[in-house]
């Protein structure tokens, strides 16, 4: 999930709850999903929703339905 508070936005994870280490100003968008998947976050869109998954979620082999790429 993308949490916003004020005008700063972070990536938590929604398998694990896990935080991405970086706050980003809600204008960084596109720079906060590009250096998250960089890191190894995956971005993917399950059932309509979007869902950002941390790379420990990833080695948990969980299930990805393929979308096209954001960037």
């Amino acid at each position: 999930m993308i949490e916003r508070d004020g005008t700063e936005q972070n990536l938590v994870c929604d398998a694990t709850g896990t935080r991405y280490p970086k706050t980003y100003d809600n204008c960084e968008f596109f720079t906060m999903l590009s250096e998250a998947k960089a890191d190894g976050w995956r971005i993917v869109q399950e059932n309509g929703e979007w869902r950002h998954y941390s790379p420990s979620a990833t080695d948990a082999n969980v299930e990805f339905e393929p979308v096209e790429d954001l960037d």
